[in-house]
C-alpha cells in the first residue's frame, strides 16, 4: 500500500493476501503485545504467536517480523486505492481480516476471495494462492 502511494502509475494490481487494507476495517496487530525485538525484527515466539492467535503446531510457519511493520507510521492519502485492479484474500481460518473481506467483497473495484486457510496462505494453500496471483496479473 505504502509503494502504491508514490508509484501507482507503475503499479498494475495489487493482491492483499489476508492484511490489512488502509481504509477499511480490521483490527491492527496488538502493538502491545509484542515482545522485545532484537534489531530490525521481532521473535514470533508463543507468548507473541499465541497474542496474535498463531496456533501453536503452526509457529514453524512464520518467520521474526519486522519491526517497523507494527511501530512505524504512514499517512496514506488514497493514493493506493486507485491503482486500477485490486484483489483481497481472506483466510477464512484466521477471523482477524473477516470485516474486511465482508467489507471489500461489497466493493465492486475489488475481487475478493475467500480461502480455507490459516493466515499462512502460501503454506495452507499454494495452488490456490499461485492461481489467485496469477489471475490478478
Amino acid at each position: 500500500s505504502g509503494l502504491a502511494e508514490s508509484a501507482r502509475d507503475k503499479i498494475a494490481s495489487l493482491v492483499y493476501l489476508d492484511a490489512l487494507v488502509p481504509g477499511f476495517p480490521g483490527p491492527a496487530p496488538p502493538v502491545g503485545d509484542t515482545p522485545p525485538s532484537r534489531g530490525d525484527t521481532i521473535p514470533i515466539n508463543e507468548a507473541f504467536a499465541r497474542a496474535i492467535g498463531i496456533p501453536p503446531e503452526d509457529l514453524w510457519k512464520y518467520s521474526p517480523h519486522p519491526v517497523n511493520s507494527f511501530i512505524e507510521e504512514f499517512e496514506f492519502t488514497g493514493a493506493h486505492s486507485l491503482v486500477s485492479r485490486k484483489t483481497f484474500v481472506w483466510a477464512n481460518q484466521w477471523p482477524n481480516r473477516e470485516s474486511t473481506y465482508r467489507a471489500l467483497r461489497e466493493d465492486p473495484d475489488w475481487v475478493t476471495h475467500e480461502v480455507a486457510a490459516r493466515h499462512m496462505l502460501m503454506f495452507d494453500a499454494p495452488n490456490e494462492v499461485a492461481e489467485i496471483l496469477e489471475s490478478a496479473i
